[in-house]
């Protein structure tokens, strides 16, 4: 079956309509998993950013503060962008 879009006519027999609702349900479970996969990826991005603002006090403010920068930025990006879903690049984090 075709993917439904939100202007298309809804099928007239159960069985097509039932489909349809395992279709969407699938979808929606995928994209709740990516979005909680995100949610994880910026807690750690703020956690690493967090632990980096603590240590700022006696290291070398600058490179921590590129660091720290950086992470924003990530966290930025995850936040920007609510309808895209991709955690690629997640498994490239490192813990500070």
């Amino acid at each position: 079956m075709l993917p439904h879009s939100a202007g298309d006519p809804l099928p007239d027999d159960v069985a097509a309509l039932q489909a349809l609702v395992g279709e969407l349900s699938a979808q929606l479970a995928e994209r709740e998993q990516a979005v909680a996969a995100r949610d994880r990826i910026i807690d750690t991005l703020k956690g690493q950013l967090a632990a980096l603002r603590r240590r700022s006090f006696g290291q070398s403010s600058e490179r921590l503060g590129r660091a720290a920068d950086q992470l924003e930025l990530q966290i930025e990006e995850l936040v920007s962008v609510p309808g895209e879903y991709s955690t690629e690049g997640a498994d490239e984090i490192s813990p500070v």
